[in-house]
């Protein structure tokens, strides 16, 4: 055989070969979650967080939307994570951020993303979770998908984004015109632990307050949806020292105080911090509608 033929066949079994092999083939893990793995009714709960805390909600709001893609390209370097240090830091919990239907080799899941970087897989059928972190070598392929690290590491960066939230709410404009005036209700327990509440609201202050003045003067900042007016704590401006602060000791910069809203013509406010007698359990109880009494209009 000529020599060059010979070369030529060599080159052309090579080239032949070659070509079979893909280059744009996917790596075999990521190959099993495109073709294993399906995703549907992906929704954002961002507006539970309405009911506790206003800076969880607006981070929520501003976070990015995942879409099917963005899913199966996390849960590619998802891993079960077990321990109780994870568990331990990422309590307490802010309520899910995005949810979706997840079915991996034809079993089917709940899938939970939050925002701070971990996943809940829940199987449908036996109802077991598992709780799924990254790998550090993992974390900068998928941190822009999530608001912060799950690390110490990362508190800076994560008060940034918690800061321009707090920014850009200051200079959201509630109209609380129609609620101008000083309302008073009670625990409706006349018998033991009776105790009054004051909500003051004009343009220039919001405050609540237990019992009479001088006391602990509770401020809060509005937001109003769907008709109803949210209070929420205001701890920058909250200053409570030699006062009874039981009210607000476990809450958190931007917590639900009340909401207030009109029914029939009435106006009502409920909290879940402030328990409120109920005669047919006989038990104290929260979030209870409690109409308010305007003692002095603004």
């Amino acid at each position: 055989m000529n020599y060059k033929v010979f070369i030529m066949l060599l080159f052309l079994c090579f080239l032949f070969f070659n070509c079979k092999k893909s280059p744009t083939s996917l790596p075999p893990k990521e190959e099993k979650i495109k073709n294993d793995t399906l995703i549907s009714n992906i929704r954002s709960s961002c507006n539970e967080n309405i009911q506790s805390n206003i800076y969880n909600y607006l981070l929520c709001s501003s976070w990015v939307r995942l879409n099917e893609t963005d899913i199966k390209y996390i849960l590619r370097f998802a891993k079960e994570n077990r321990s109780s240090e994870i568990i331990n830091t990422i309590e307490p919990e802010m309520p899910v951020w995005v949810n979706s239907d997840v079915k991996i080799n034809n079993i089917d899941y709940q899938l939970q993303v939050k925002g701070m970087s971990y996943l809940y897989l829940t199987d449908k059928k036996d109802k077991t979770r598992k709780l799924l972190t990254f790998d550090s070598k993992d974390v900068p392929a998928i941190e822009k998908y999530f608001i912060r690290k799950l690390t110490e590491d990362d508190d800076e960066n994560y008060e940034q984004k918690l800061s321009k939230v707090k920014s850009d709410f200051k200079k959201v404009k509630t109209d609380i015109s129609k609620w101008a005036g000083i309302y008073s209700f009670d625990n409706n327990n006349y018998d033991q632990l009776y105790k009054k509440y004051t909500l003051n609201v004009s343009n220039n202050e919001i405050y609540l307050y237990e019992g009479e003045l001088p006391g602990c003067k509770i401020y809060c900042t509005p937001y109003s949806i769907d008709d109803k007016i949210y209070f929420y704590y205001d701890a920058d401006k909250t200053v409570c020292s030699n006062f009874d602060t039981s009210l607000i000791d476990n809450l958190q910069n931007g917590d639900l105080i009340l909401k207030t809203y009109v029914k029939d013509g009435k106006k009502y406010v409920q909290s879940p911090i402030i328990p409120y007698w109920d005669d047919k359990s006989s038990d104290f109880k929260k979030t209870n509608p409690l109409e308010l009494i305007n003692n002095i209009g603004i």
